[in-house]
């Protein structure tokens, strides 16, 4: 129904409820599990560029995951700026458990993308 009703046709959706981790995937376990991680951050900037994204202060270039995170709990500056190409598998494989990956579950709707 899914593919016929909404993917077939280009109908956006928000989709409700999804778990595809087995431990909640919250900004505790975030830390816990990738805090030491550096992540990418992008700022939305007026450009005809794809995704209107450029780069952020040099402060907050070169942050780590928990330290992203700390500042978006403290209502910090980094809250105006986007996490940008995170992939879970190639930064931070732990979220998924060890191979074949029994933390996480693809959910239907993406199995095939």
């Amino acid at each position: 129904e899914f593919v016929n009703v909404y993917a077939s046709e280009g109908k956006p959706v928000i989709i409700t409820g999804l778990q595809p981790f087995k431990n909640p995937l919250t900004m505790e376990r975030l830390v816990q599990v990738c805090g030491s991680v550096p992540v990418e951050l992008k700022r939305k900037i007026e450009t005809d560029e794809w995704g209107g994204l450029g780069d952020v202060p040099k402060e907050y270039s070169e942050m780590t995951m928990s330290e992203f995170l700390r500042d978006i709990q403290q209502g910090g500056p980094a809250r105006q700026y986007y996490l940008h190409d995170f992939s879970i598998p190639s930064h931070c494989p732990e979220l998924m458990g060890e191979f074949p990956h029994h933390e996480f579950l693809m959910p239907k709707y993406f199995a095939g993308d």
